[in-house]
């Protein structure tokens, strides 16, 4: 019988290989893990340093907290660090 396996890379570059969820490209851990990553993160206008050193400090304290995926942070950042050029 075939089943989808979790897409999941592990730190070591393996693939988790556990049967994903139905209608998901995930395990029932990391389909509950990716859901608890993705808590919101308020971040105002960077109309201001105050308001881009603000912003760092939030994303960093959510990655920190286990709040946010680290690469939604790095785009995150990326983004943030990009609003001095505007």
């Amino acid at each position: 019988m075939s089943f989808r396996t979790c897409i999941h890379l592990k730190v070591n570059g393996q693939q988790c290989q556990s049967p994903a969820l139905r209608n998901s490209t995930h395990c029932h851990f990391h389909h509950q893990h990716r859901r608890m990553k993705r808590r919101q993160i308020n971040i105002e206008k960077f109309d201001s340093n105050r308001a881009r050193l603000d912003a760092l400090h939030k994303v960093m304290n959510a990655v920190l907290q286990n709040r946010l995926d680290p690469e939604v942070a790095r785009t995150l950042l990326y983004g943030i660090a990009n609003s001095y050029r505007l």
